[in-house]
Protein backbone atom coordinates (compact mmCIF):
# COMPACT_ATOMS: atom_id res chain seq x y z
CA UNK A 1 0.00 0.00 0.00
CA UNK A 2 1.19 3.36 -0.97
CA UNK A 3 2.40 5.88 1.93
CA UNK A 4 -0.12 8.50 2.91
CA UNK A 5 1.08 11.68 3.03
CA UNK A 6 0.04 14.64 5.26
CA UNK A 7 -0.56 18.50 3.74
CA UNK A 8 0.99 21.60 5.72
CA UNK A 9 -1.35 23.21 8.03
CA UNK A 10 -1.94 26.76 6.85
CA UNK A 11 -0.99 29.58 8.86
CA UNK A 12 -3.53 32.45 9.60
CA UNK A 13 -4.26 36.09 11.50
CA UNK A 14 -7.42 36.30 13.28
CA UNK A 15 -9.46 39.57 11.99
CA UNK A 16 -11.02 42.02 14.56
CA UNK A 17 -14.86 41.52 14.94
CA UNK A 18 -14.52 37.76 16.01
CA UNK A 19 -17.66 36.55 18.24
CA UNK A 20 -18.00 34.08 21.23
CA UNK A 21 -19.40 30.71 20.16
CA UNK A 22 -22.52 29.97 23.04
CA UNK A 23 -25.01 27.52 24.00
CA UNK A 24 -23.48 24.96 21.42
CA UNK A 25 -22.46 22.82 24.16
CA UNK A 26 -18.63 23.59 23.72
CA UNK A 27 -16.34 22.48 26.17
CA UNK A 28 -13.42 24.44 24.83
CA UNK A 29 -13.46 28.25 24.34
CA UNK A 30 -14.53 28.89 20.73
CA UNK A 31 -14.67 31.76 18.40
CA UNK A 32 -16.17 32.85 15.29
CA UNK A 33 -14.27 34.88 13.40
CA UNK A 34 -12.61 36.07 9.93
CA UNK A 35 -9.44 34.85 9.54
CA UNK A 36 -7.23 35.67 6.94
CA UNK A 37 -5.35 32.80 6.00
CA UNK A 38 -2.28 31.83 3.72
CA UNK A 39 -4.62 30.96 0.51
CA UNK A 40 -6.58 34.24 1.78
CA UNK A 41 -9.81 35.09 3.77
CA UNK A 42 -12.51 32.70 5.03
CA UNK A 43 -14.46 32.09 8.27
CA UNK A 44 -12.95 30.24 10.85
CA UNK A 45 -14.02 28.56 14.86
CA UNK A 46 -11.20 29.80 16.37
CA UNK A 47 -10.77 27.83 19.73
CA UNK A 48 -8.21 28.90 22.49
CA UNK A 49 -6.78 25.91 23.82
CA UNK A 50 -3.60 24.35 26.03
CA UNK A 51 -0.65 23.58 24.25
CA UNK A 52 -1.33 19.66 24.21
CA UNK A 53 -4.21 20.21 23.18
CA UNK A 54 -3.61 22.53 20.51
CA UNK A 55 -1.38 19.45 19.57
CA UNK A 56 -4.45 17.39 19.40
CA UNK A 57 -6.64 18.87 17.15
CA UNK A 58 -3.48 19.74 14.69
CA UNK A 59 -2.30 15.96 14.41
CA UNK A 60 -5.96 14.56 14.31
CA UNK A 61 -7.15 16.63 11.48
CA UNK A 62 -4.01 16.13 9.30
CA UNK A 63 -4.39 12.40 9.56
CA UNK A 64 -8.10 12.23 9.36
CA UNK A 65 -7.57 14.39 6.22
CA UNK A 66 -4.54 12.24 4.78
CA UNK A 67 -7.27 9.46 5.58
CA UNK A 68 -10.12 11.09 3.34
CA UNK A 69 -12.15 12.03 6.44
CA UNK A 70 -14.16 14.94 6.04
CA UNK A 71 -12.75 17.16 8.33
CA UNK A 72 -12.89 20.97 8.02
CA UNK A 73 -9.57 23.01 6.97
CA UNK A 74 -7.67 23.12 9.85
CA UNK A 75 -5.38 26.61 10.64
CA UNK A 76 -2.67 27.79 12.72
CA UNK A 77 -4.22 31.16 13.84
CA UNK A 78 -2.19 33.98 15.56
CA UNK A 79 -4.22 35.70 17.94
CA UNK A 80 -4.32 39.48 19.32
CA UNK A 81 -5.52 39.04 23.00
CA UNK A 82 -7.30 42.67 21.90
CA UNK A 83 -8.92 40.99 19.19
CA UNK A 84 -10.30 38.25 21.77
CA UNK A 85 -12.00 40.63 24.18
CA UNK A 86 -12.88 38.34 27.56
CA UNK A 87 -10.62 35.44 26.33
CA UNK A 88 -9.68 33.62 29.39
CA UNK A 89 -6.82 31.28 28.42
CA UNK A 90 -3.74 33.63 28.88
CA UNK A 91 -0.64 34.13 30.52
CA UNK A 92 -0.10 37.24 32.26
CA UNK A 93 1.87 39.53 29.97
CA UNK A 94 0.83 37.36 27.02
CA UNK A 95 -0.56 39.31 23.78
CA UNK A 96 -0.18 37.19 21.06
CA UNK A 97 -0.80 33.49 20.91
CA UNK A 98 -1.21 30.59 18.34
CA UNK A 99 -4.64 28.86 18.43
CA UNK A 100 -6.61 26.40 16.18
CA UNK A 101 -8.89 27.31 13.27
CA UNK A 102 -11.61 25.27 11.86
CA UNK A 103 -12.73 26.30 8.46
CA UNK A 104 -16.46 27.16 9.19
CA UNK A 105 -18.31 23.93 7.59
CA UNK A 106 -21.99 25.54 7.46
CA UNK A 107 -23.67 22.69 8.84
CA UNK A 108 -25.48 22.05 11.80
CA UNK A 109 -24.03 19.34 14.13
CA UNK A 110 -26.54 16.38 14.95
CA UNK A 111 -26.58 18.17 18.78
CA UNK A 112 -28.43 21.08 17.08
CA UNK A 113 -30.90 18.84 14.83
CA UNK A 114 -31.86 16.79 17.98
CA UNK A 115 -32.65 19.94 19.88
CA UNK A 116 -34.67 21.93 16.94
CA UNK A 117 -36.59 18.42 16.18
CA UNK A 118 -37.68 16.65 19.49
CA UNK A 119 -40.14 14.53 17.75
CA UNK A 120 -38.13 13.02 14.90
CA UNK A 121 -34.86 11.92 17.73
CA UNK A 122 -35.49 8.66 16.49
CA UNK A 123 -34.94 9.27 12.66
CA UNK A 124 -31.95 11.43 13.41
CA UNK A 125 -30.44 9.08 15.28
CA UNK A 126 -31.05 6.40 12.64
CA UNK A 127 -29.24 8.91 9.66
CA UNK A 128 -26.37 8.71 12.01
CA UNK A 129 -26.17 5.37 13.17
CA UNK A 130 -26.75 4.39 9.32
CA UNK A 131 -24.00 6.58 7.53
CA UNK A 132 -21.76 4.90 5.94
CA UNK A 133 -18.57 6.56 7.60
CA UNK A 134 -19.95 5.46 10.76
CA UNK A 135 -18.18 2.79 11.49
CA UNK A 136 -14.78 4.15 10.10
CA UNK A 137 -15.27 7.22 12.38
CA UNK A 138 -14.98 4.78 15.22
CA UNK A 139 -12.50 2.98 14.24
CA UNK A 140 -10.30 6.34 13.78
CA UNK A 141 -11.69 7.82 16.82
CA UNK A 142 -10.30 4.29 18.81
CA UNK A 143 -6.59 4.61 17.04
CA UNK A 144 -6.13 8.60 18.04
CA UNK A 145 -7.87 7.58 21.50
CA UNK A 146 -10.61 9.58 21.19
CA UNK A 147 -12.82 9.94 24.06
CA UNK A 148 -15.10 12.93 23.01
CA UNK A 149 -17.37 12.16 19.58
CA UNK A 150 -20.32 13.26 20.96
CA UNK A 151 -23.50 14.34 18.61
CA UNK A 152 -22.21 17.56 18.80
CA UNK A 153 -18.59 16.62 17.08
CA UNK A 154 -20.68 15.24 13.99
CA UNK A 155 -21.85 17.27 11.60
CA UNK A 156 -24.90 16.86 9.04
CA UNK A 157 -25.64 19.26 6.41
CA UNK A 158 -28.65 16.67 4.85
CA UNK A 159 -26.03 15.29 2.15
CA UNK A 160 -22.35 15.59 3.91
CA UNK A 161 -21.28 14.87 7.14
CA UNK A 162 -18.31 16.78 8.74
CA UNK A 163 -16.18 15.40 12.04
CA UNK A 164 -14.96 18.19 14.17
CA UNK A 165 -13.66 19.14 17.68
CA UNK A 166 -10.59 16.86 18.58
CA UNK A 167 -9.09 18.65 21.42
CA UNK A 168 -10.03 15.39 23.95
CA UNK A 169 -7.61 13.18 21.34
CA UNK A 170 -4.93 11.17 22.97
CA UNK A 171 -6.45 9.84 25.82
CA UNK A 172 -7.91 12.68 27.07
CA UNK A 173 -7.82 17.31 27.35
CA UNK A 174 -5.15 17.10 29.71
CA UNK A 175 -2.57 14.28 28.65
CA UNK A 176 0.91 14.33 29.11
CA UNK A 177 3.76 12.44 27.56
CA UNK A 178 3.53 9.79 30.68
CA UNK A 179 -0.21 9.33 29.53
CA UNK A 180 0.60 8.14 25.92
CA UNK A 181 1.27 4.71 26.37
CA UNK A 182 -0.51 2.03 24.21
CA UNK A 183 -3.32 0.20 24.93
CA UNK A 184 -4.29 2.91 27.52
CA UNK A 185 -8.55 2.33 27.81
CA UNK A 186 -10.66 5.60 26.80
CA UNK A 187 -14.23 5.49 26.25
CA UNK A 188 -15.47 5.63 22.56
CA UNK A 189 -18.82 6.89 22.26
CA UNK A 190 -19.60 5.41 18.90
CA UNK A 191 -18.66 1.75 20.28
CA UNK A 192 -20.16 1.75 23.47
CA UNK A 193 -20.33 -1.48 26.09
CA UNK A 194 -24.26 -1.33 25.70
CA UNK A 195 -23.67 -0.70 21.82
CA UNK A 196 -21.44 -3.55 21.42
CA UNK A 197 -23.15 -6.27 23.02
CA UNK A 198 -26.47 -5.69 21.11
CA UNK A 199 -24.67 -6.65 18.15
CA UNK A 200 -24.77 -10.24 16.49
CA UNK A 201 -21.57 -12.70 15.91
CA UNK A 202 -22.09 -11.33 11.81
CA UNK A 203 -22.29 -7.64 13.09
CA UNK A 204 -18.62 -7.75 14.93
CA UNK A 205 -17.62 -10.21 12.18
CA UNK A 206 -17.92 -6.85 9.83
CA UNK A 207 -16.78 -4.42 12.26
CA UNK A 208 -13.31 -6.76 13.09
CA UNK A 209 -13.10 -6.48 8.83
CA UNK A 210 -12.98 -3.09 8.56
CA UNK A 211 -10.64 -2.85 11.61
CA UNK A 212 -7.97 -4.69 9.63
CA UNK A 213 -8.33 -3.04 6.56
CA UNK A 214 -7.84 0.45 8.80
CA UNK A 215 -5.06 -0.70 10.21
CA UNK A 216 -3.54 -1.32 7.06
CA UNK A 217 -4.15 2.34 6.40
CA UNK A 218 -3.12 3.19 9.65
CA UNK A 219 0.56 1.93 9.20
CA UNK A 220 1.03 3.82 6.03
CA UNK A 221 0.58 7.32 7.20
CA UNK A 222 3.71 9.29 7.08
CA UNK A 223 3.35 10.22 10.98
CA UNK A 224 7.14 11.12 11.10
CA UNK A 225 6.55 14.43 8.94
CA UNK A 226 3.78 15.55 12.01
CA UNK A 227 6.34 18.11 13.43
CA UNK A 228 7.19 19.63 10.01
CA UNK A 229 3.42 19.09 8.37
CA UNK A 230 1.73 20.53 11.45
CA UNK A 231 4.43 22.79 12.66
CA UNK A 232 4.64 21.30 16.16
CA UNK A 233 7.80 22.91 16.99
CA UNK A 234 5.85 26.02 17.49
CA UNK A 235 3.61 24.90 20.23
CA UNK A 236 4.51 21.67 21.75
CA UNK A 237 7.69 20.26 23.46
CA UNK A 238 9.95 17.86 21.76
CA UNK A 239 9.01 15.37 24.46
CA UNK A 240 5.32 16.27 23.74
CA UNK A 241 6.35 15.98 19.96
CA UNK A 242 8.33 12.30 20.31
CA UNK A 243 5.79 10.80 22.90
CA UNK A 244 1.87 11.95 19.97
CA UNK A 245 3.88 10.41 17.13
CA UNK A 246 5.28 6.96 18.92
CA UNK A 247 1.63 7.07 20.51
CA UNK A 248 -0.12 6.87 17.35
CA UNK A 249 2.55 4.56 15.42
CA UNK A 250 2.16 2.19 18.48
CA UNK A 251 -1.51 1.97 18.23
CA UNK A 252 -1.45 1.30 14.30
CA UNK A 253 0.87 -1.29 14.44
CA UNK A 254 -0.97 -2.92 17.45
CA UNK A 255 -4.99 -1.61 16.46
CA UNK A 256 -6.46 -4.83 15.27
CA UNK A 257 -5.85 -6.29 18.76
CA UNK A 258 -7.01 -2.96 19.99
CA UNK A 259 -10.35 -3.11 17.88
CA UNK A 260 -10.59 -6.98 19.55
CA UNK A 261 -10.54 -6.17 22.57
CA UNK A 262 -13.00 -2.97 22.52
CA UNK A 263 -15.26 -5.78 20.36
CA UNK A 264 -15.43 -8.29 23.14
CA UNK A 265 -13.31 -10.51 20.45
CA UNK A 266 -10.58 -12.94 21.51
CA UNK A 267 -7.87 -12.64 18.93
CA UNK A 268 -6.49 -15.49 19.12
CA UNK A 269 -10.15 -17.40 18.09
CA UNK A 270 -10.58 -15.32 15.15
Amino acid sequence: MDRLSLDDIELAALLPGAQLVTGQGNVEETWISEIYAESGPTVAYVKVLNQNQLASEVVCALIGMALNLNIPKPYLVLAEKQNLPGSKKWLDGQNQKICFGSENAKSPSFRQLLTLNPNRKKAIWNILLKWDGFKETAWFDEWIANDDRNVGNVLWDGKKFWLIDHSHSLTGPDWVPNDLLNGKKVLNRFLGESFINNMDQTTKEDWKNLAGAEASRYQVVELATLESCGMMKEYATDEQISAVIKFLKTRADNFFSLACERLQLPQQLL
